[in-house]
């Protein structure tokens, strides 16, 4: 935006830069792991069974390594797509450093273990989120409280059994 734009009145404009991720939510496929600016790669991982499709991950390069803003949906399929991702941008998962988890959905957050597991990265959070997660013991206590909290707001029971992530991790 110029400066013309925050004039009052101003017709507000926005410029479409990234034409391959657009391209491929109209055609409804995964978009291609993409150089957003020099050292920033957008890397999408699969959302299998969502509408979303697929998460935009975010790869920094880091003079200590690689970090990770944001890892994908806790499945085998984003996890394949995540490593091939990564290593598009000329980087191993095993060589991330640290992963920033925007905030705690399960889309943002839920590859980070595995990410950790693979390269021993730090994984990074705000603290309130961090504080809500520490109230849980386990995924199954999560998943019971993530249970009452939809059904209270008129989540049918079926759809909330096909939210799971497989094998309930995550």
């Amino acid at each position: 935006m110029s400066a013309a734009d925050h004039e009052p009145g101003a017709e507000k404009r926005i410029t479409v830069t990234g034409t391959a991720q657009q391209r491929a939510w109209r055609e409804r496929v995964l978009p291609p792991v993409e150089r957003v600016r020099p050292g920033i790669w957008s890397v999408p991982t699969p959302f299998t069974g969502s509408p979303l499709r697929y998460v935009l991950s975010y790869l920094i390069e880091t003079p200590k390594g690689p970090v990770l803003v944001d890892t994908g949906w806790p499945s085998e399929a984003a996890w394949d797509g995540l490593v091939a991702g990564v290593r598009e941008t000329g980087h191993d998962v095993g060589d991330v450093v640290a992963v920033l988890v925007t905030h705690f959905h399960a889309d943002h957050s839920g590859l980070a273990p595995r990410v950790r597991e693979a390269s021993g990265a730090w994984i990074g959070m705000h603290e309130a989120d961090a504080r809500s997660l520490a109230r849980f013991g386990s995924f199954a206590d999560f998943a019971a409280a993530d249970r009452v909290w939809l059904t209270r707001r008129g989540v049918p029971l079926s759809e909330i059994d096909g939210m799971r992530p497989p094998g309930g991790t995550g």
